[in-house]
């Protein structure tokens, strides 16, 4: 990692510790340097704020990540002391637009980033979901699973199951461009895939938080709590 490069903040939302990058890092460099942030296991997962007339947000596999989205709009509302602000999510080619209020972040969404839902599995641009009902006492993957998720990523940046009881969910994440494994301790596209399939619109996260989600029309909009730490 660059020892200059220390503008970097870390944002909890709904228990998820995601490593924003507000210093500008080539688009080459990203993989290798949140490698580098993961290594301290302090967080769950690095964005990368991209300057702009409209910021981007990028992840790290360039995969959409709902979660880092909100986490980069808080960085990005609290830099512009504005509650309402736009920015491009990684995964996406268009603006969207986050609003920050009182200790919660919600970022509205439209229906086109869903590629794809199919029997158990829920497809967005840059990840595939696939729903397992009943959560695991170990937080392990088998052989399969894991040949599963790789396999998987190399059609798409990023791959993840869906451990599921009644409201409550156990993602794992794995992306390829950092060969990376999280267990995650919240996840927002995660659950918006196991909303859509299941029908919860409170889903409660491995922290014990809320994510929650709402469809309105052609908008999806994601609300949880959030915190600089």
């Amino acid at each position: 990692m660059k020892e200059e490069m220390t503008n970097i903040q870390f944002i909890d939302t709904a228990g998820q510790i995601t490593a924003v990058v507000i210093d500008e890092v080539k688009r080459a460099e990203q993989p290798k340097f949140a490698s580098e942030i993961l290594k301290a296991e302090i967080c769950e997962q690095v964005a990368f704020i991209e300057s702009g007339v409209i910021p981007r947000l990028q992840m790290m596999g360039n995969e959409l990540n709902i979660n880092g989205t909100l986490a980069g709009a808080f960085v990005l509302s609290q830099l512009s002391e504005k509650n309402v602000i736009s920015l491009v999510p990684s995964g996406l080619e268009s603006p969207v637009v986050a609003t920050y209020k009182k200790g919660k972040i919600l970022v509205e969404l439209p229906r086109s980033i869903i590629v794809l839902i199919q029997d158990n599995r829920v497809v967005f641009k840059g990840i595939m979901y696939t729903l397992v009902r009943g959560i695991p006492k170990q937080k392990v993957l088998n052989q399969s699973q894991l040949l599963k998720l790789k396999s998987t990523s190399k059609m798409i940046s990023a791959a993840g199951f869906i451990f599921y009881e009644a409201d409550e969910i156990c993602p794992v994440v794995y992306v390829q461009e950092t060969n990376s494994v999280v267990w995650e301790s919240a996840c927002g596209s995660g659950s918006l895939a196991f909303s859509l399939l299941k029908n919860v619109q409170k889903v409660k996260q491995p922290s014990e938080k809320v994510i929650q989600i709402q469809t309105t029309g052609d908008t999806l909009t994601i609300t949880t709590s959030v915190e600089k730490r």
